[in-house]
């Protein structure tokens, strides 16, 4: 996909020695995202202004226009409606109520936490 050819320049700056944040608050906010999901409340994850969400190469968050999901599913309406989905932002998507029927996450794997790039 076109979007995964180039990284976006913050991943792959480096976080200055004496901003960066502990491997340990980095595991715990990496997990407050995954009980967000689970417990449907985008207030217990703290998102970055600029969140974008990715699933498979593509976009599922804060698109400027809603964007057709991959994969039909269902009616025009409700392909409609998740294309909407995709324009909002991290916390109100969650919020929305969508991942919803994700109700546990586990087990939690965290492939990698780089402390110098602030990466999780």
């Amino acid at each position: 996909m076109q979007n995964l050819i180039t990284p976006r320049a913050a991943l792959l700056a480096e976080v200055p020695a004496g901003e960066r944040t502990s491997r340990e608050d980095m595991i715990n906010t990496a997990n407050s995202y995954f009980e967000a999901i689970e417990h449907g409340d985008g207030e217990i994850a703290p998102f970055a202004e600029d969140c974008e969400r990715h699933e498979n190469g593509g976009q599922t968050t804060d698109n400027a226009t809603p964007v057709p999901w991959p994969v039909p599913v269902g009616s025009p309406e409700d392909d409609h409606a998740m294309a909407v989905l995709g324009t909002l932002f991290c916390t109100a998507q969650i919020d929305s109520q969508i991942l919803s029927f994700i109700t546990r996450l586990w087990p939690r794997r965290l492939g990698l936490v780089d402390e110098q790039k602030g990466l999780v």
